[in-house]
């Protein structure tokens, strides 16, 4: 589950190639995680292994950082003592490892973890004198900065890029992480669709994705209790907790938004359905413009449920097929409720999904 997110669905795999493509150009990066960023460490052993297999000529390397001067950790650990010897202040040391030709510190890419704002403007100074001293000639060192979401107001600096990971994914690759795994989940096939649009609409975070998915038909009778209870039972990949900062009635909405996306476009096709077989009987029995409550309809093809309802009802149509005629009234409470915005019950979605054409 959680390496086919950073691996194979394009939209997150595409944050992690534009973050390879900055780096074979030399350009440093900062790379923002948020709170619900999905499997972070699957991302961190993804984006090193790619860089190492791209990158060939550079050695990924992990800064293990504690210090607030970022010149000395580098001046102790990325020079060697008789070049070391050589500096002297008040040249700051970013200038003076930039200048140095001898040093193999052009050979690595660096990725630092930090933890305050206080570090972070330390190294965003010495990394910024270190590429100006360094010259467009020599192959210099490329620099990842990890930041969480605490940190604010970032400085812009000419030297950096800045990625937000697992910030504010867009629905579409969510929906497309959804649909993989809902294909492959136990439901009808009529099912899947609605499942994949319904655990889009409702989970904040990608991470429940595949937990709702995995009670599939606990989560599509009952969304909100069964997120509650997936929650409870269950913490993120990096061991903090779920938070389910939806209540029942917000989940009730995202419930309806979900529906309207996929029910509403079902209920349309079943209108055009019985307009094309009541075709005949509408051209010979009903005269057009036709005159209903909220206006006059030009076409046989602009008639609603209620209008098809109400024919029947007062003989100027007819239908003696039982079945169909209970399925247009079905059809039609489904639309009147999704117009009036109360969400449909798990039995109605599956009745209504199953006989769409008949």
């Amino acid at each position: 589950m959680n390496n086919l997110w950073w691996k194979e669905i394009s939209g997150a795999r595409r944050i992690i190639d534009s973050i390879i493509k900055a780096v074979e150009n030399d350009k440093n990066v900062i790379l923002k995680f948020s709170a619900v960023t999905p499997w972070a460490d699957d991302f961190r052993i993804i984006l090193s292994e790619k860089i190492e297999m791209d990158l060939t000529e550079q050695e990924i390397k992990q800064v293990n950082y504690t210090e607030s001067d970022a010149g000395n950790y580098m001046l102790e650990n990325f020079c060697r003592k008789d070049v070391r010897f050589n500096y002297r202040p008040p040249e700051t040391v970013g200038k003076f490892l930039g200048k140095c030709k001898d040093l193999t510190l052009g050979d690595n890419i660096l990725w630092v973890k930090l933890q305050d704002e206080k570090q972070l403007e330390d190294w965003l100074s010495f990394i910024s004198e270190y590429d100006k001293a360094s010259g467009k000639e020599n192959r210099k060192a490329v620099f990842l900065l990890e930041i969480d979401d605490s940190f604010e107001n970032l400085p812009e600096k000419r030297y950096f890029e800045v990625y937000s990971i697992g910030d504010e994914i867009p629905e579409y690759v969510r929906y497309t992480y959804a649909s993989v795994l809902a294909s492959e989940a136990d439901v009808k096939d009529s099912l899947i669709t609605y499942l994949s649009q319904l655990v889009t609409s409702c989970c904040n975070d990608i991470e429940l994705i595949p937990l709702c998915i995995n009670e599939q038909y606990r989560f599509l009778e009952n969304p909100y209790d069964t997120m509650v209870q997936i929650t409870a039972d269950n913490c993120r990949s990096d061991g903090s907790e779920f938070i389910l900062v939806e209540d029942r009635s917000r989940i009730d909405y995202l419930v309806w938004q979900a529906q309207l996306k996929i029910l509403f476009p079902s209920i349309e096709r079943y209108r055009v359905y019985l307009i094309q077989k009541l075709s005949k009987q509408i051209n010979e029995k009903l005269q057009f413009p036709y005159k209903t409550n909220f206006g006059d309809l030009e076409s046989p093809e602009e008639l609603e449920l209620k209008d098809l309802t109400y024919a029947i009802g007062t003989g100027r149509l007819a239908m003696d097929d039982t079945k169909e005629y209970n399925r247009l009234e079905r059809f039609r409470e489904y639309r009147n409720s999704l117009v009036h915005g109360k969400p449909l019950s798990f039995e109605d979605v599956r009745f209504l999904l199953s006989n769409v054409m008949g």
